[in-house]
């Protein structure tokens, strides 16, 4: 199996998550027929343990998407994940990404093109408060 790289110019998507007291970005870059390739956050200061540990598992899930592994697995697997820290929306910060990040990744390709290769703006799907790169 190859590793099915990223153009240098890339559709994405990035929302702020709010867990507890944490608050930070969420970004997903997608290829152009909208899969998901790869995840960002920036959470916690740099240098510290969280920090650290969410960008090792963001770049490793990053890193399966782009050999081919289903989105949805890791969905399934992450979300319901019970650990601190927490808050009354999420169970832990696993989970908390896992479920922003599937509902971007589902606005996205809810708003794939009819014509395969040609893709539309995300911007009618974006919910109040989400920022779009491209």
């Amino acid at each position: 199996m190859t590793r099915e790289r990223l153009p240098d110019t890339r559709p994405s998507v990035t929302r702020e998550i709010t867990l507890g007291q944490m608050e930070f970005p969420l970004t997903i870059g997608f290829y152009a027929d909208g899969r998901p390739a790869e995840l960002f956050a920036e959470i916690g200061a740099e240098g510290s343990v969280v920090r650290g540990l969410v960008n090792a598992w963001l770049r490793t899930l990053s890193i399966a998407l782009q050999f081919g592994a289903e989105w949805q697995n890791f969905v399934e697997k992450s979300t319901g994940q019970s650990y601190p820290p927490q808050d009354h929306n999420y169970p832990s910060i696993e989970d908390a990404i896992m479920r922003e990040a599937d509902d971007m990744v589902k606005g996205v390709q809810a708003s794939k093109p009819a014509h395969p290769g040609v893709v539309q703006p995300a911007t009618a799907i974006v919910a109040p408060g989400t920022e779009i790169r491209e």
